[in-house]
């Protein structure tokens, strides 16, 4: 179940499945991009599988710096 809920996070079920854990933070446009997306369907059983998954991967590979992406930025001179 783990590698299937994993495998679909990789793909456009990232969106529905951030789309509905954003919805808890109660901002409103994030509660109606959630409705949108997903009606009331809250992927509970997706969820879990995915948390599952990142917590059995997270023990096979050490903790290291992740670099996200950001547009408008420049690198240092010494890059």
């Amino acid at each position: 179940a783990e590698l299937l809920g994993a495998r679909l996070y990789t793909g456009p079920m990232f969106v529905k499945c951030n789309a509905v854990l954003r919805a808890f933070t109660k901002v409103e446009s994030m509660i109606k991009q959630s409705k949108d997306l997903c009606e009331d369907n809250l992927f509970v059983t997706t969820l879990h599988t995915i948390n599952s998954a990142f917590i059995k991967l997270s023990k096979i590979q050490a903790a290291q710096t992740v670099y996200r992406g950001m547009s408008g930025g420049r690198l240092p001179a010494e890059f």
